[in-house]
């Protein structure tokens, strides 16, 4: 399947500079490009079709995602702060402007863009647990375990209600760990 993916690559990046030099061209590059791992190609793709004066939001999410995924944050953050601001109800551009923020250690920064994330989406279990993570990386243990313990509960799905419990007690541990406080056994995590 990989070599389909690879194959269609090929012939969308020379249909690109014949026939398809065209947004819609440009489009499926930067989708296969994406796919394939190829984020440099992905954002050349994408940056094809805004010279065109063509940007949208799948184009601008597309473009920002490949940016992230070449640890290019800071690119991305911009991106999808204007997504966010243009689109408010949508929780994912909230969400990804979190992760870039985290990406990039502004933790106070990120913070309010997950909960705006879960506001907008109450099921966004990662979303959840990046409010935790911020309150951790802030050095706030209690108030992420407090957190993560009141809206552990609420979720529907089975697996992602484990995942907050242990979510919790990792917490609990590194909270243990780094306050020195105690021994650590391991069992904590069980």
């Amino acid at each position: 399947e990989k070599n389909n993916h690879e194959e269609a690559w090929n012939y969308f990046k020379k249909a690109t500079l014949g026939d398809l030099d065209t947004a819609d061209g440009f489009m499926v590059l930067g989708q296969v490009s994406l796919q394939l791992k190829k984020y440099a190609e992905a954002v050349e793709a994408f940056e094809q079709i805004k010279r065109r004066g063509i940007s949208n939001q799948l184009i601008d999410f597309n473009l920002a995602n490949a940016y992230f995924l070449m640890d290019k944050t800071e690119q991305a953050e911009n991106l999808y702060a204007g997504l966010a601001r243009e689109y408010p109800e949508d929780a994912r551009f909230h969400h990804n402007l979190g992760e870039a923020r985290y990406a990039q250690k502004k933790f106070e920064a990120a913070l309010p863009c997950f909960i705006k994330a879960t506001e907008k989406s109450k099921e966004f279990a990662q979303a959840h647990v990046r409010i935790a993570h911020c309150h951790e990386k802030m050095d706030n243990f209690p108030k992420a375990k407090e957190y993560l313990e009141a809206i552990a509960p609420l979720f529907q799905d089975a697996g992602t209600k484990q995942m907050a419990y242990q979510e919790i007690a990792r917490l609990a541990a590194q909270e243990k760990i780094k306050s020195g406080n105690g021994t650590f056994t391991g069992t904590e995590l069980q």
